[in-house]
């Protein structure tokens, strides 16, 4: 993977990366590296993904400009057709040093290295719903990584430690905890993992609520609030740092704008009223 003085990632088009899909895949492993290792980073889809080509063997050509604000920022800085409005943004860049850049991507790919069934994308995705306060998408994805998590600790932990277990063998027994998801729900195999001093009470205490929430949305369509996005935020990274038996610092990273930070001006009072807009002929 090439490191752009842009920022710009870029990775050769082999036959692994032969569409945007399988390379957007490989972009938000990296991020969550990143993410995890302390930089501020938030997911990207095929919109931010383009086609290009190494020019004169010093830096990068985009072929298409993508079809985001930020590819397309990039793209047009590069080819040197940017506008006022795009250079006004390379007054006061976002420094990041390439030193910090490879320690932070080497301790998070210790972290997601460390659980092989962990799906790095949804953690980065459930951090920049997060961030964006979409609390549904964001209860989501990281119901997702919970659900993940849970089922390595199950099966690489309890599992697989004989102080959990009869010391006789009983037939079919660890085949039934295996196999049976009807019996043995996530939900079960939660409060076995607390039970058995596997996660804490104050994972328990995030996880519990985010999953109460994530069955409303699902079976209900009810919404979602901040506080049960937040748990399962918590929950997530609580279950992350207990599988990788590491610790990270990443809520700063989680800050997003209250409310008051939002508004701009007063709310409107009383009935709204529409006569200007009835005498441009909106209404």
């Amino acid at each position: 993977m090439l490191l752009c003085y842009d920022g710009g990632l870029a990775i050769p088009r082999t036959a692994a990366f032969s569409n945007k899909e399988n390379a957007t895949e490989f972009f938000n492993s990296a991020l969550c590296n990143l993410f995890l290792g302390g930089v501020l980073c938030c997911a990207v889809d095929t919109r931010d993904v383009v086609w290009g080509t190494i020019h004169k063997k010093q830096f990068l050509w985009p072929v298409d400009f993508g079809e985001s604000v930020s590819s397309q920022l990039h793209a047009q800085l590069r080819t040197r057709v940017g506008g006022g409005l795009n250079t006004i943004q390379l007054s006061n860049p976002k420094i990041l040093p390439l030193s910090k850049f490879r320690d932070a991507f080497s301790k998070g790919a210790q972290v997601t290295g460390s659980v092989p069934s962990l799906s790095p994308k949804f953690f980065l995705h459930g951090v920049t719903e997060l961030r964006n306060r979409n609390w549904s998408s964001a209860l989501s994805n990281f119901w997702i990584v919970i659900e993940q998590l849970t089922d390595h600790l199950w099966h690489d932990t309890f599992l697989s430690d004989a102080q959990y277990h009869p010391k006789t063998d009983i037939a079919k027994r660890k085949r039934a905890l295996k196999e049976d998801n009807r019996t043995w729900s996530t939900s079960v195999k939660q409060e076995l993992l607390y039970q058995n001093g596997l996660i804490s009470e104050e994972t328990l205490a995030d996880i519990f609520p985010a999953r109460q929430a994530r069955n409303g949305l699902v079976h209900g369509g009810k919404d979602v609030s901040s506080e049960s996005a937040i748990s399962a935020c918590e929950g997530a990274i609580k279950l992350l740092q207990r599988c990788a038996a590491t610790q990270f610092a990443v809520q700063q990273c989680l800050y997003y704008p209250p409310d008051d930070e939002l508004r701009r001006g007063k709310s409107i009072s009383g009935k709204p009223r529409f006569d200007d807009w009835k005498s441009i002929g909106y209404l």
